[in-house]
């Protein structure tokens, strides 16, 4: 083999080591992206649970201001009518 072929064959060597690196640097781009993307998808997950948890503590405690209205609002008719018949007799 003369000095030209031997320059050939590992320029080609070096080529191929190359392109294998690119490929498996493009493989772990790929991979990263779908593992970011897959974290994303997680964390919105867990945002979800956290929001859906604390939209039904929200409707616990604007069911209970729902009594505590009518409550009151009974208690302030009923307040009225006494006012009314005291006033009125």
């Amino acid at each position: 083999m003369n000095k030209a072929d031997s320059i050939k064959e590992r320029l080609e060597a070096a080529l191929d080591r190359i392109e294998t690196a690119v490929e498996a640097v493009e493989q772990r781009r790929e991979m990263a992206g779908e593992s970011g993307e897959f974290e994303a998808r997680r964390a919105a997950e867990a945002d979800k649970a956290r929001l859906q948890g604390e939209l039904e503590t929200l409707k616990g405690e604007h069911a209970e201001f729902r009594e505590i209205r009518d409550t009151v609002s009974q208690r302030l008719d009923a307040a009225i009518g006494e006012l009314r018949a005291v006033l009125e007799g």
